[in-house]
């Protein structure tokens, strides 16, 4: 075969003549060389496409040139920057770019403004570079500012630090209690707190930046979990003033430890509301009234009885009120002639502090107010309770013979409704104690209306003037009995419900409320029935009377000494006088005198006295000038006390016993209610705030006038308080 090789020659072989060929046996083979194929190797390898046809494909040409078949070879189209046969060669464009920029040599143009990090890293293309920024720079060559504090995500400063961005980076202004380069590290600072779960067993401590703070459970809260729930939600309904809330919280974590002292603080928080919001706490009529009837006929209670508001005991209903429209008589002895209801208890609605479940039922004059110490019945649930009463009256003289009060505005203070009484009286002088010591008054009762009402951080002030005791004794209160006034004697008796079963007798109360067949009004253990009657329409009326001149109950007894015999006691009237420094007898005004026996007493009414001790502490006698009584009196016994030591006997009388003449210059006073000043030697005179100015000392000598003996009766004394001034008494013992 004949071949026109690449030289322009005739070549003469049997294989192709890029090929070799192989003598054999009768034949003969042909090896291509690698551009070519086929059995005379005539056929030219594309190679391009046999690379293509590769797993994965392969590229003759590198850098992205095209590869190009041609008669036994190819070749590749180099794309810009790149050439050699394949391809492969590359300048390194970034090699090629020396610029000078800020005052430097640079090998390219990819310049960093960073002096923290290294240069920017630049990529060679083909004919071309690509700069690699580092990340605080950006644009072709690197030569932005990246701000860090707005492109980060998430924010580069941590715990609240403010970033501030710098050429090729930032920083972090770290708050108080942080610190680190990017504010990171927060030192503990509950490492030492163990204050959390003092009083909260679930109390944590919180960890902040530069503090610390608790995490409560649910039962506490406060800045260190030491504030009970309930505390702070009756600090929020309240309002506290926030200068009061520590002593707000300290009474109220008193009142958690013992709740019964509810009873007590309540109306200190009730007591600043209006009366109508207090009203409207409190139950009406209609929640407490199934019904009422007065002589078995039916009452309107919304009518005929008058409710009204106290701090204390809540809405009170009265039954002839003295602001009625209408007043009933008392007609009727009996069960018939009485008042009865039936009553709601509600006890479900009780706070729990409550301790007694029940209806106080006030006795008393239609025409006094009542409150919370007044003398009361308590009527329980479950049972029908019945109150008999009976009505004594009392008038007393007044005038010249003591003092007694017909109308409020003969005292200094009084802050109730109604007429005048000694309890009234002694409360409002309580309250105005209250207002000098802690400016506001009792917010408990009655005030002056211009009067601050006090509030519960003003309670130890109001405690310490209640812990003075009884307001009676107190020296400046001084509220002598009404000049008329009633008083009911009471008892009181209770029955309980029947029930209807068995059954409903063995269930608990709670069960019995919500049992069909046991709810009756006589099974309902919040329900219970009053009666208050009389017994008979009988009033007892004790007028107190001027007692008898001496000749006029000698002559009706007929002898002191016959008398004395029979009895323990007489009243009598004498005339007293003392002995001037001239001999002159000084008459002195009329008095009652009573003689006794030991420590034996009675008066004209019947009052209860008792041995007492001089308020000097130098003398006592047998008997007792009640303060309730204030007409002028005083005692003389055959028996008299003096520091300690009894004195006297039936015949002579303490002034027969000399010891007791020179250790006390006196056996019997001139007793009242009001003040006396000190005379010049330590003896008492009249002060002046005396009723009476034309006072006596009575430790001159006594004298009766009239007829009748009395043994033993005269005794020396010292002075004599007569025209104004105390004056010597001669030592005389005359019986007149």
């Amino acid at each position: 075969m004949t071949y026109i090789g690449p030289d322009g020659n005739n070549y003469t072989n049997l294989c192709h003549y890029h090929a070799k060929c192989n003598d054999g046996y009768a034949t003969y083979t042909c090896t291509c060389s690698p551009a070519w194929k086929g059995a005379m190797c005539d056929t030219d390898v594309d190679e391009c496409a046999d690379a293509a046809a590769l797993s994965p494909p392969e590229s003759l040409c590198e850098n992205f040139g095209t590869c190009i078949n041609t008669r036994g070879a190819y070749e590749c189209k180099c794309i810009k920057g790149a050439f050699g046969f394949n391809c492969s060669e590359n300048p390194d464009d970034c090699a090629l770019s020396n610029e000078f920029v800020d005052e430097k040599y640079w090998p390219n143009r990819c310049i960093s403004r960073d002096h923290y990090f290294r240069e920017p890293n630049c990529t060679d293309g083909f004919d071309e570079y690509t700069c690699n920024c580092s990340i605080y720079w950006t644009g072709e060559f690197c030569m932005t500012d990246v701000d860090e504090c707005k492109v980060n995500d998430p924010y580069p400063c941590e715990n609240n630090g403010t970033c501030i961005n710098t050429p090729g980076f930032y920083q972090c202004d770290c708050i108080n209690g942080t610190e680190g380069f990017n504010c990171s590290i927060n030192p503990n600072d509950c490492e030492n707190i163990t204050q959390c779960g003092l009083s909260d067993p679930l109390g944590n401590c919180t960890d902040g930046f530069a503090e610390w703070w608790c995490t409560c459970g649910p039962d506490y809260t406060g800045e260190f979990c030491d504030l009970e729930m309930p505390i702070y939600r009756v600090l929020q309904l309240i309002g506290g003033k926030t200068a009061n809330e520590k002593d707000l919280i300290k009474m109220m974590k008193d009142l958690l430890t013992n709740p019964s002292m509810m009873k007590d603080l309540v109306p200190f928080v009730i007591g600043l509301q209006s009366e109508e919001n207090r009203t409207k706490m409190s139950w009406s009529a209609e929640d407490l009234f199934e019904w009422i009837a007065y002589e078995e006929k039916s009452l309107n209670p919304e009518t005929d009885l008058v409710m009204w508001n106290d701090v204390v005991l809540g809405n009170c209903f009265t039954f002839n009120h003295f602001n009625s429209t209408r007043q009933y008589r008392m007609r009727q002895a009996g069960a018939q002639g009485g008042l009865k209801a039936a009553i709601k208890l509600n006890s479900h609605e009780y706070l729990n502090y409550t301790e007694t479940t029940a209806i106080m039922t006030f006795i008393h004059p239609n025409t006094e107010t009542i409150f919370s110490e007044s003398p009361r019945y308590n009527a329980e649930p479950g049972a029908h309770t019945t109150i008999q009463t009976t009505e004594s009256r009392f008038v007393r003289l007044g005038g010249r013979y003591g003092w007694c009060v017909n109308h409020v505005n003969e005292v200094n203070s009084y802050y109730y409704d109604g007429s005048y009484t000694t309890d009234g009286c002694l409360r409002s002088c309580y309250q105005d104690e209250v207002f000098k010591a802690c400016t506001c008054m009792d917010s408990r009762y009655p005030k002056d209306t211009n009067a601050r009402a006090c509030e519960l951080p003003d309670r130890d002030c109001v405690d310490s003037i209640t812990s003075k005791g009884d307001v009676s004794r107190w020296a400046h209160c001084e509220c002598p009995l009404p000049c008329a006034n009633s008083q009911f004697d009471s008892s009181f008796s209770m029955a309980p419900f029947v029930r209807g079963s068995a059954k409903c007798n063995s269930l608990k109360r709670e069960d019995r409320v919500n049992n069909t067949a046991c709810n009756t009004k006589g099974e309902q253990p919040d329900y219970l029935i009053l009666s208050v009657q009389v017994p008979n329409l009988a009033v007892k009326i004790y007028v107190e009377t001027a007692s008898w001149d001496f000749n006029k109950i000698i002559g009706n007894i007929g002898g002191l000494g016959g008398v004395v015999c029979g009895l323990n006691m007489v009243s009598i009237t004498g005339r007293l006088g003392c002995i001037n420094t001239t001999g002159q007898w000084i008459p002195m005004p009329e008095a009652e005198v009573f003689l006794f026996e030991d420590d034996e007493f009675a008066d004209p009414h019947d009052l209860l006295a008792k041995t007492v001790t001089d308020k000097d502490g130098r003398f006592a006698i047998a008997g007792e000038e009640k303060e309730r009584w204030d007409y002028p009196r005083f005692f003389l016994g055959f028996y008299a006390y003096c520091n300690g030591k009894k004195y006297g006997n039936w015949t002579g009388g303490p002034c027969a016993d000399q010891e007791f003449i020179d250790e006390c210059d006196t056996y019997a006073r001139y007793r009242t209610t009001h003040s006396f000043e000190k005379g010049g030697d330590g003896s008492e005179k009249p002060g002046a705030s005396q009723l009476y100015r034309d006072r006596y000392r009575l430790d001159c000598t006594l004298g009766f006038a009239g007829g009748g003996t009395m043994p033993g009766l005269s005794c020396g004394g010292s002075m004599c308080w007569h025209g104004g001034s105390w004056r010597p008494k001669p030592k005389v013992n005359n019986m007149i």
